[in-house]
């Protein structure tokens, strides 16, 4: 085997973001991030990711870690909330910048801001549209976001058969024949935005499903 002579292909990370410009005039602005575009790099092309979950991921998505300005109430032990309700619209501007840290001119330079036709499926393949004026002030987008971070809460009480309850070491309830057994439960969401589901399997075979 021939040792592998020439230039070698090389994977090096390129940082997006924060990263300071300077206008050349001693101004210097902060925490700026690049925008990636999938044939230009400062050196080579960029890495296309072979997924297009990914491609979504690098193009056209961002995280906005939401925790961090509206973390939501959560439930103590027994079902009460506990905190403050940060929930509700937010919005976020999406401006742009040149090199030097100038606010450019999107009508001037041809941008234009767009915006899935499904939101449920942002990929490169998905149909794009202007968005209606309203979100686009002059040169900057506002996107509104409602989040909702509030935590779930589900608990199920012991079964019951009349007054009495099951066993809480081992879960024993003794029953006759015909005795009804009830199993309560509860599931929650300050605002409702959550999904649940019940079920009761005796043997293998379910006797109440319930969501």
């Amino acid at each position: 085997m021939c040792p592998q002579t020439g230039d070698m292909p090389v994977w090096s990370p390129e940082t997006l973001g924060p990263v300071e410009a300077d206008d050349g005039a001693g101004h210097r602005f902060p925490n700026l991030f690049r925008i990636p575009f999938p044939s230009v790099a400062p050196a080579g092309v960029w890495d296309t990711p072979p997924d297009v979950a990914e491609i979504q991921q690098h193009f056209a998505s961002a995280k906005i870690p939401s925790q961090s300005i509206a973390a939501g109430m959560t439930y103590n032990a027994a079902g009460a909330l506990v905190g403050t309700d940060t929930s509700g619209k937010y919005q976020f501007a999406v401006d742009l910048f040149d090199a030097k840290g100038q606010p450019v001119d999107i009508a001037a330079l041809g941008i234009v801001y767009a915006v899935p036709t499904d939101p449920d499926n942002p990929a490169p393949s998905t149909r794009w549209t202007r968005p209606p004026q309203g979100p686009v002030s002059g040169n900057r987008m506002i996107v509104t976001l409602h989040i909702d971070n509030n935590h779930c809460f589900a608990d199920i009480a012991p079964p019951t058969i009349g007054a009495a309850e099951a066993d809480p070491c081992c879960g024993v309830l003794h029953y006759q024949p015909n005795d009804s057994v009830a199993l309560g439960w509860r599931a929650l969401h300050p605002h409702g935005f959550a999904k649940y589901s019940f079920g009761v399997v005796r043997g293998t075979a379910y006797v109440h499903s319930e969501g």
